[in-house]
């Protein structure tokens, strides 16, 4: 798992149940990625990680999973979407926002933040319990 200082959202506990939202990882290059619906389901991806890593050492050949890649929208693009729900959550972003809609997509996803002008250090928040991943650029 990569290691990061930014500014992490919250834990993705939600406060009035103690359940666990999405979970997802961020890179230092301000990319970031959907890696589970739920913390059991990461730490079983671990498990089941650090079992793939003993199969690749004793030289099995194995198949590499594809990832998918969510689409970044400005905070300004997506308010005046078309999708309503997409123009809700950006409604109260500030403008050098950027937002990835991630309602339809499934573990892992990349969420290519760093191909936008985001410098290395952002500020990210969820939305919707995870529905919506946002990057707040760090002036």
């Amino acid at each position: 798992m990569p290691l990061t200082t930014r500014t992490h959202p919250p834990t993705g506990t939600f406060p009035e149940t103690g359940a666990w939202g999405r979970i997802f990882s961020y890179w230092e290059d301000s990319s970031a990625a959907l890696v589970a619906p739920i913390l059991s389901a990461w730490l079983h991806d671990v498990a089941m990680g650090l079992s793939l890593a003993l199969r690749v050492d004793r030289g099995e050949i194995l198949t590499v999973r594809a990832e998918g890649k969510a689409p970044i929208l400005t905070a300004l693009d997506a308010r005046f979407n078309a999708d309503a729900e997409v123009a809700a959550a950006a409604q109260d972003l500030p403008d050098t926002a950027y937002m990835a809609d991630l309602r339809n997509f499934c573990y892992p996803t990349q969420v290519p933040f760093q191909s936008r002008d985001l410098r290395s250090d952002a500020t990210y928040r969820r939305l919707r319990s995870g529905e919506f991943l946002v990057a707040l650029p760090t002036p």
